[in-house]
């Protein structure tokens, strides 16, 4: 069978009980999860001293979530920079907003 390889900055990794974050690619693509098991890369969401930065795997039904925490230089240079202000309004067509130094 047939399994999706996604990589996006952020993963939202189901909780049970909970309600559930959903970003646009999420959205996007929320009939094909439903379908394939799915491997999804990303940032775990987490901000941590550079010492401290580790990746962990969460297993749920099919799909497999592989992420990993930014430091804090990480997060402010490639989260709030060139993800957000390059990547983030270039692929959606405000370029406008793109910062470039």
């Amino acid at each position: 069978m047939a399994r999706l390889i996604l990589v996006s900055n952020r993963v939202s990794i189901p909780r049970e009980g909970g309600p559930q974050r959903a970003g646009g690619l999420e959205v996007a693509l929320a009939p094909i999860l439903k379908e394939l098991p799915t491997v999804w890369f990303g940032w775990s969401g987490n901000v941590v001293p550079a010492g401290e930065v580790k990746t962990q795997t969460f297993d749920k039904g099919d799909d497999v979530y592989v992420v990993t925490d930014l430091s804090e230089e990480d997060y402010q240079e490639y989260y709030n920079g060139f993800a957000n202000r390059v990547l983030w309004p270039g692929l959606h067509y405000r370029i406008v907003l793109t910062e470039f130094n």
